[in-house]
């Protein structure tokens, strides 16, 4: 893939809150079309499948997008057969295969090689699994490096989460900010707590309510 000059500084933020409090809507309607007009492809890993029915989901988004179900296939597809030409578009990869998953972030940590840097724009769905489950392990050093060191490639990088707290520490200081709807697990309100003053508010959220907890990327103007 051919290296693209004057990258911007690629962004980090996380979407946090625990089941059914509209975390996943918001992210369809407000944040992924925002995120899918800023110039830069989209991979999300959408382990769960919530993103692959197009439920709920602009239909400008579900027309527009690709579908995998592996991102091993999504290779194939969107980056050999077209000789490198990542089209310019959301690429929704249903990736339940854990080897699969750590194969992904290990591709897209591919990205930041001087002699490519392709500026992308990440999601991954159910991101604290990568770091609390066993089954996981394999991804966490690819994840670690990429969000760590893909920033200067410009590689944005989105967690949608239920928990803060199964997040290493190391990693959370890789993010400026955070999207929190409903969250009242003790463990995480605590680290909330220790990072953001008024992070108690999000306890008290309701249903689509959401509290901005540090700060958001400048181009974020939509919130």
């Amino acid at each position: 893939m051919p290296r693209t000059n004057n990258i911007a500084e690629g962004w980090r933020t996380i979407v946090l809150g625990i089941t059914g409090k509209g975390k996943s809507y918001f992210v369809k309607n407000e944040i992924l079309p925002f995120i899918a007009g800023q110039g830069k492809p989209v991979i999300m890993f959408d382990r769960k499948g919530d993103y692959m029915s197009g439920l709920d989901m602009p239909k400008e988004i579900v027309k527009k997008a690709t579908y995998h179900f592996s991102f091993k296939d999504f290779v194939k597809k969107e980056i050999v057969k077209t000789k490198g030409k990542l089209k310019n578009t959301v690429h929704i990869i249903r990736s339940v295969d854990f080897s699969d998953y750590n194969f992904g972030l290990s591709y897209i940590e591919n990205f930041m090689r001087p002699e490519k840097e392709i500026p992308v724009s990440v999601i991954l769905e159910e991101a604290h699994d990568i770091f609390h489950s066993d089954e996981m392990r394999e991804a966490r050093r690819p994840a670690e490096r990429l969000i760590s060191m893909g920033r200067a490639s410009g590689i944005d990088i989105l967690f949608i989460s239920q928990s803060y707290y199964d997040v290493p520490k190391k990693i959370r200081r890789q993010f400026e900010g955070i999207v929190s709807f409903c969250q009242n697990e003790p463990s995480d309100l605590k680290e909330l707590s220790k990072k953001f003053s008024d992070a108690e508010k999000v306890k008290d959220l309701d249903r689509g309510e959401f509290q901005v907890l540090g700060n958001l990327p400048n181009s974020w103007n939509f919130i």
